[in-house]
């Protein structure tokens, strides 16, 4: 399955659970057009794709400042994980060149090859290409980020230095470039407040994706930084959680709150001026929590995807699912409207590859010229997706 660099923040936790999915299949994730975004490579590390395809403008332009950003980043998770690295947009042996300089194995380009109709069964390849073993993450919907360090050396503190410790985590977030994601979970809105969101803003200003997780908590708690509602009996709603990825570095503070401890800030508002990220004052500053700092790449990637499963909503605050705006009763006089207008019903029927527009159940339900002349003679409306893709079903599951 291959992922578009372009949308991989739009809706964090549904992408993290499709790639769970396909995992589950055996499949191996594609993600597309690396370079182009300083995102994509943000997230590298959390969805670890086994190919990496590098944007075709990086083969053809003079290597610069942002190309080397690129390579660097790549090589190290090729390095480290045994990815594959496609270069895209090869046309001439100079691009080539270029691209087997940055690492690449495996290129697209039409010096390669021109397009042209496809057979119906394409012959086998001489040396087929063997990908890294996909590793299936299992990452449930929720669950306690605490609970994935509780094995480690946990430490007692108050909260100021934990306040210390998160604006340091904060601080490194700062100065590690355009490809970071920061993550918090601050147990409740309220300690989001005018200081936080200053310097949240300021981080969301140069980082890929700023995101803020508590009780309460907007959608746009400010401006640039994506927010996610806790809801009642959340294990998050007691822990205080900051993480900072990108392809260099990894860092968490996970804390949770130890009860009877101390003052609580919705015990004594009017003697406690703040909560997690906020200057304890009075009894607030007395709240003990059991806590962890790890560095430790796989273990704070873990605690960042538990994070980012909860972000539920897009950019605008749109919270439906990508397969719900193009799944719903589709006839000829519907698709236009539910599914995005005249702009959408052109990309569907123009599009250079094959689409299909499915029901909810798996069903084919409008298919385009270029699909239809791919699975020619065998029309796909009213056939399942899976029987389309060239799946069969095996012992409950599903095979290639």
């Amino acid at each position: 399955m291959e992922l578009t660099e372009r949308s991989l923040a739009w809706r964090p936790s549904e992408l993290l659970h499709l790639v769970a999915r396909v995992r589950e299949l055996g499949w191996a994730v594609a993600l597309d057009d690396v370079g182009q975004d300083p995102l994509a490579l943000a997230l590298l590390p959390v969805l670890q794709p086994e190919v990496v395809k590098l944007d075709l403008a990086l083969a053809r332009r003079r290597p610069d400042a942002l190309t080397a950003q690129v390579v660097v980043a790549v090589a190290a998770y090729a390095e480290r994980t045994g990815a594959v690295v496609v270069a895209e947009g090869l046309e001439t042996p100079e691009h080539v060149q270029q691209a087997l300089a940055m690492g690449a194995s495996l290129g697209q380009g039409y010096l390669l090859g021109r397009p042209g109709p496809l057979e119906r069964r394409p012959p086998a390849p001489a040396a087929p290409l063997v990908l890294p073993r996909p590793r299936p993450r299992p990452r449930p919907p929720g669950g306690s980020a605490f609970a994935l360090v509780a094995d480690r050396d946990v430490q007692r503190s108050t909260k100021p230095l934990l306040e210390a410790v998160s604006r340091h985590l904060e601080a490194q977030a700062l100065t590690s470039g355009p490809m970071t994601v920061l993550l918090a979970a601050l147990q409740h809105s309220r300690y989001f407040g005018a200081r936080t969101a200053a310097r949240y803003r300021r981080l969301a200003s140069s980082a890929a994706l700023v995101a803020v997780l508590g009780e309460g908590m907007a959608v746009h708690p400010t401006e640039r930084v994506r927010g996610a509602l806790l809801e009642a009996g959340d294990p998050l709603l007691e822990e205080w959680v900051v993480a900072v990825v990108n392809p260099h570095f990894t860092a968490a503070l996970v804390a949770r709150e130890v009860h009877g401890s101390g003052g609580r800030a919705d015990e004594s508002p009017e003697v406690s001026t703040g909560g997690p990220g906020q200057p304890a004052a009075g009894p607030d500053a007395e709240r003990v929590f059991e806590y962890v700092i790890t560095y430790e790449r796989e273990l704070v990637l873990e605690v960042a995807a538990r994070l980012l499963m909860r972000v539920t909503h897009g950019p605008d605050g749109d919270p439906r699912s990508m397969a719900s705006a193009v799944v719903g009763p589709v006839t000829d006089t519907t698709v236009a409207a539910d599914t995005g207008g005249p702009d959408y019903r052109r990309a569907f029927t123009e599009a250079p590859v094959g689409m299909a527009l499915v029901t909810p159940e798996g069903g084919v339900m409008r298919a385009n010229r270029e699909l239809e002349l791919l699975l020619s003679p065998d029309p796909p409306i009213g056939r399942g997706a899976w029987s389309v893709a060239g799946l069969e079903s095996s012992s409950g599951g599903w095979a290639w």
